[in-house]
């Protein structure tokens, strides 16, 4: 009896599988799929913040802001954070020059920006 629930369950899925990709394969050559909100996404990135429209809504005007600048700071950040505690734990003194400079060319990263 569980051999048959097994097999009738198997069959089902292989039928309702192979019924899917006909519609798919009939349209040729099938182009990747960009979900729609990469693209505004891509459009506001390539755009800069100075040259960002505004927009009138009911409570005044709308700015759009670009936050590229605060996602390199962020990471920036992280990484000198996990480069400090990396010290914190490191004893050999080839590894701790290693890490020290890291941290100073962090710290020079981020002052740049």
């Amino acid at each position: 009896m569980k051999l048959i629930t097994t097999m009738t369950l198997l069959a089902a899925a292989l039928i309702i599988g192979g019924c899917g990709k006909d519609d798919a394969d009939s349209s040729g050559a099938a182009a990747p799929a960009v979900p729609s909100a990469a693209a505004p996404a891509a459009t506001a990135a390539a755009a800069p913040a100075a040259a960002a429209p505004a927009a009138m809504s009911a409570d005044g005007p709308t700015r759009y802001i670009d936050h590229a600048q605060d996602e390199v700071e962020f990471m920036l950040k992280k990484s000198l954070a996990g480069w400090e505690s990396l010290r914190e734990d490191v004893s050999d003194s080839e590894q701790v020059a290693m890490i020290e400079k890291e941290i100073a060319d962090l710290k020079s990263k981020l002052e740049a920006l």
